[in-house]
């Protein structure tokens, strides 16, 4: 087995007869439900679970209130996507055959943001405050039971995740807005792009300059620079008109 790190946390909160324990190792976590009997059993998919990670490693996940982003595909919900390119919110995109849509989100890294269910976000409060000191840590809480949480926005990254990210489809549903919630999710974009080592650079089209220059550090391409242009040609998929 390999050492840990030295690094325990327990929560009394999932049930009154059971005790989490938490035990990190460099590369991998070990998670152990122990009861009132003392026998232990690994948690299942339908368990409410922890993910911790050296903070070397790239987050995929980030809590806030009642809220979630993550970069998992099960949590994607096309539909949703789908609702929103419909919306005048959306005037750069339009619906897509759900196969189509389907192959474009799952060839990209998207950023799901979420709202999570009132019991969910109940126990994560409960249990990320306890470990949000520990040093070196980044931590990410799952709920995979009968209730998923609700895609309320998304950042799309088309990317090779080492060298090059085009960043689009960035929005947050309009009752959601005016709650930093747009500001987090690029915040999380370049809290995890910034770890990729060989990432040359990361592009993105936008009318709203001020967001992505201050949290994403990105500039306007000074075109003709040291020789360099950036180029571009539409096809039928683009809506925008010239």
């Amino acid at each position: 087995m390999l050492p840990s790190l030295g690094v325990i946390v327990t929560s009394n909160q999932l049930h009154p007869c059971s005790r989490t324990t938490l035990r990190i190792t460099p590369n991998r976590t070990h998670f152990k439900r122990w009861h009132s009997s003392n026998t232990s059993k690994d948690f299942k998919k339908k368990d409410l679970f922890l993910v911790a990670s050296p903070v070397m490693e790239a987050a995929t996940e980030w809590y806030r209130d009642s809220y979630l982003i993550s970069t998992s595909p099960s949590l994607i919900q096309p539909a949703a996507v789908n609702a929103a390119y419909e919306s005048d919110m959306m005037y750069w995109a339009r619906a897509m055959d759900e196969a189509v849509l389907k192959k474009m989100l799952d060839k990209s890294l998207c950023f799901g943001l979420y709202e999570l269910p009132d019991s969910t976000a109940r126990i994560a409060g409960s249990l990320l405050p306890s470990i949000a000191s520990l040093p070196s840590l980044s931590f990410a809480h799952h709920s995979l039971g009968k209730s998923n949480p609700r895609q309320i926005g998304l950042a799309r990254l088309i990317t090779d995740e080492v060298s090059f990210a085009y960043l689009t489809d960035v929005y947050v549903l309009e009752q959601y807005q005016g709650k930093g919630l747009g500001t987090w999710l690029i915040e999380c974009v370049e809290g995890h792009i910034s770890k990729w080592p060989e990432l040359k650079r990361v592009l993105l089209v936008t009318s709203q300059a001020k967001l992505y220059e201050d949290k994403l550090g990105v500039k306007p391409f000074p075109q003709g620079a040291n020789g360099l242009s950036i180029f571009s040609r539409k096809f039928r998929g683009c809506v925008l008109q010239d």
